[in-house]
């Protein structure tokens, strides 16, 4: 009650301040808790504890997860160790030696003293004198300096005792080491990581004389993702820190992870980018962020120091702004990434109050709200009214016992009187507004340019804000005599009614009330109360009851009143109305009895956003659509099948060859993947190979290309050719043997390539003689005597003459 309490007043004085995670707060919640598992067997010289729950963000403890039973830090951690001190027993080295155990490290460290000291991390401490032992009691392994045996703390984790012989496993098995910049070698649908843009990001957030500190911290980091692409691996100085990539919270380094040839989605499509302070230029209407007011508020309001508005300034300036195009959500990012911030939310009322349109004057939120007053002075018929000090008084009440984180201690009576005298100063500096109509609470406040906005339904504005009540107009006022009554006029039997021992005191009192008929049914009620006994005086008269109004004088001394138990109906169980009756001499009667008001049912209405939560179904696992009751608090819900994997085209991952099967793979949007083999391809050689069966062609005989075989398969990959007879290539021709007058001669010729030879003859000489004389004939008359010759031979013998 007090951490509501306490939230609620500062919202109302705007003493709030500013977290890095964008929500207004002024005292820890315990909303997030850490789970502490009991620790009963402590190392030496340090406590172990009970099972326990610690705040992440206050550190206190408590023994229950609801919060109830708070406890401090000792008796948290009330397990003595077993052993005062570690026993320190014998030296541990790097290297492994045979018998003795042995000390490793992650070696991604090398990475930062190599680039920092030009040494790994071994020969670093080497070189600064530590040496490593290990404790008998407990096992924690120390570091000890200049080997003087100085207890110098338990090291982290980074270093770890190995048995002889016990192998390493690798801590990033089934992740894949991403490249830390966009490269051309990487494969359409690979992933990178841009640590350049992520660097550039970071440092705007950093002091100059930092960013190379930056830099090199985040330079030599090493970032992995697994195999099926949710975490996102950080490395950094030996340390990994894993990242669920869909985590809107880790957004900071997801945003950085991309698919290599793949454009990024506009992640504020159907934003608009607020301006971060008024400007001129705008056009009417334009949404804009004014920043300097909201910079104001998260430095603590008008008692902020101009330093601290400049320092909060500096630090919201480099922060962008998005207003969703229906008005409705607010999105910020920072150096934590991306937050969206629901209008209706408790922290959207914060931050939506610095969101304008441009040229609407901040009064302008304030149209259709009416002041709201302190106290019941001057509150006109049926306003509201605000019960300062009933609220105080509560608050008081809940701080009693409280801790005061400051202190770690209860708060004193001091304490608690120093903060209600606070509270009280700074709820009437502001100006409260209320909107029966939109349900809503205005707080205007000091220093704050425009208004915050609160539900009227909130617990908040159910503790302070009262609606003051008269009865209603349908009561008709109702002459107490009748003397001077027109006809139709209703009165009042005050004499009657009192009987003759009532008494002048009482009488008067009667005659000054205010007295109303009720139209239907007809009764009479008296509206004030009897200043002695505190009874109210209640005549009921149904009009349609002749025995109960022929019988009304004789009730002078009875008491009259009513019984109307009203019960409303829920949505499974009927209501009633309630019943009106008066007591005639010690009896009930029942003057209108109450009618059954019935259950309507659930209203599971899904068109109401509020009321609806949705999970969606993934590719293997069922969603859930509950729909939460507009009456109640029943809950509707539907099971959301799992849509099954819907997968892309088969991609070969490995080609199928001529001796080995192929592989190949379709992923789903989810990440999951399916494989299959690819059948042996016998046209896919791969390997080394071999020709056979070449012959080289011959003059005469045709050769052959060969064949190429595969010597993965043994299969011919390229079958040969023939290659044609190449043919003799004769030389000239040669006399061998020289032909004479009776007998013939001879001459040859030879091949150049194979060396064959040809022989042909060369006719005896006597076949020169001439065949008409018989003679030889020499010289160039005898061989012109020759021709003639030879031509009367060659008619003589066509004729037959010789």
């Amino acid at each position: 009650m007090k951490t509501l309490k306490k939230t609620l007043a500062v919202l109302l004085a705007a003493v709030m301040t500013f977290a890095m995670c964008g929500v207004a707060f002024a005292e820890c919640a315990h909303e997030s808790l850490a789970h502490v598992e009991a620790n009963l067997n402590p190392i030496c010289g340090q406590n172990g504890n009970i099972e326990c729950w610690m705040c992440n963000s206050c550190y206190q403890y408590f023994a229950d997860e609801e919060k109830k039973q708070p406890i401090s830090y000792s008796e948290a951690y009330c397990i003595e160790p077993e052993y005062a001190e570690h026993d320190i027993q014998y030296e541990l080295g790097f290297e492994q030696i045979e018998g003795k155990a042995w000390l490793s490290y992650d070696t991604y460290m090398d990475s930062y003293y190599q680039q920092n000291y030009g040494k790994t991390l071994p020969e670093y401490y080497a070189d600064m004198g530590y040496t490593y032992w290990y404790c008998s009691h407990c096992g924690a392994l120390q570091r000890m300096l200049y080997s003087g045996y100085e207890y110098y703390g338990r090291i982290s984790d980074m270093f770890t005792v190995h048995n002889p012989g016990e192998v390493i496993e690798d801590p990033n098995e089934g992740f894949n080491r991403l490249p830390t910049a966009d490269s051309d070698a990487l494969e359409a649908g690979a992933y990178w990581y841009d640590l350049a843009g992520f660097i550039e990001l970071m440092l705007q957030y950093v002091a100059p004389e930092d960013a190379e500190m930056m830099q090199t911290a985040y330079g030599s980091a090493e970032f992995y993702l697994s195999e099926d692409g949710s975490t996102l691996r950080m490395v950094m100085f030996g340390e990994p820190e894993d990242y669920d990539v869909n985590d809107p919270d880790n957004s900071m380094y997801t945003s950085f992870l991309k698919r290599h040839g793949v454009e990024p989605v506009d992640p504020n499509e159907g934003f608009i980018l607020l301006p971060t302070a008024d400007s001129d230029e705008l056009e009417y209407g334009a949404y804009y962020f004014d920043l300097y007011a909201f910079a104001v508020a998260s430095s603590g309001g008008p008692n902020a120091t101009e330093e601290e508005i400049a320092e909060n300034m500096e630090m919201l300036s480099v922060y962008d702004y998005y207003l969703s195009e229906d008005g409705n959500t607010l999105r910020m990012y920072s150096i934590f990434g991306s937050q969206d911030i629901e209008r209706n939310s408790d922290a959207g009322s914060y931050y939506f109050t610095y969101v304008r349109q441009h040229g609407v004057e901040p009064a302008d939120a304030l149209e259709g709200f009416d002041p709201v007053a302190y106290s019941t002075d001057d509150i006109p018929y049926g306003g509201y009214l605000f019960l300062l000090e009933d609220y105080l008084d509560d608050y008081a009440s809940s701080m009693a016992g409280e801790i005061n984180y400051a202190t770690n201690e209860p708060y004193t009576d001091e304490e608690i009187a120093a903060e209600i005298a606070q509270t009280r100063e700074e709820i009437l500096a502001a100006a409260i507004y209320i909107n029966e109509a939109e349900g809503k609470l205005a707080l205007v406040q000091p220093g704050i340019p425009a208004p915050m906005i609160l539900d009227l339904d909130s617990e908040f504005a159910a503790d302070i804000v009262e609606f003051i009540t008269y009865w209603q107009p349908e009561w008709i006022p109702v002459h107490l005599t009748a003397d001077g009554i027109a006809a139709g006029d209703y009165w009042f039997d005050v004499a009657n009614l009192l009987g003759t021992d009532a008494g002048e005191e009482v009488e008067e009192f009667i005659a000054t009330v205010s007295i109303s008929l009720l139209e239907e049914p007809a009764a009479f009620r008296l509206t004030e109360l009897d200043p002695d006994t505190g009874e109210s005086f209640v005549a009921i008269i149904p009009a349609d009851d002749e025995e109960f109004a022929a019988d009304y004088e004789d009730f002078a001394a009875n008491t009259y009143k009513t019984f109307s138990e009203n019960k409303d109906a829920t949505c499974l169980e009927d209501g009633y109305t309630g019943a009106i009756a008066i007591e005639k001499d010690g009896e009930t009667v029942i003057i209108a009895a109450g009618e059954t008001v019935e259950a309507p049912g659930h209203d599971f209405d899904d068109t109401i956003e509020d009321n609806v939560t949705v999970v969606e179904a993934t590719c293997t696992e069922d969603g859930l659509k509950t729909v939460k009751c507009s009456r109640c608090d029943a809950v509707d819900e539907t099971v959301l099948t799992a849509t099954g994997h819907t997968f892309g085209a088969w991609e070969t991952v490995t080609a199928a060859t001529c001796h080995s099967k192929g592989l190949a793979e379709r992923r789903c949007a989810c990440g999951e993947t399916e494989q299959k083999e690819l059948d042996i391809d016998p046209a896919n050689h791969d390997g080394e190979t071999e020709l056979r069966g070449a012959a080289a062609a011959t003059c005469t005989e045709a050769g052959y290309s060969g064949d190429v075989y595969c010597l993965g398969c043994g299969n011919v990959k390229t079958p040969g050719a023939a290659i044609a007879a190449a043919g003799h290539q004769w030389g000239e021709w040669t006399v061998t043997a020289e032909a004479t007058d009776t007998e013939a001669g001879e001459e040859a010729r030879e091949c150049a390539v194979c060396h064959e030879t040809e022989t042909r003859a060369v006719p005896a000489k006597g076949d020169s003689l001439c065949k008409w004389c018989g003679e030889k004939h020499t010289g160039f008359w005898g061989g012109l005597v020759h021709l003639i010759h030879s031509v009367m031979y060659f008619f003589a013998r066509l004729f037959g003459k010789r």
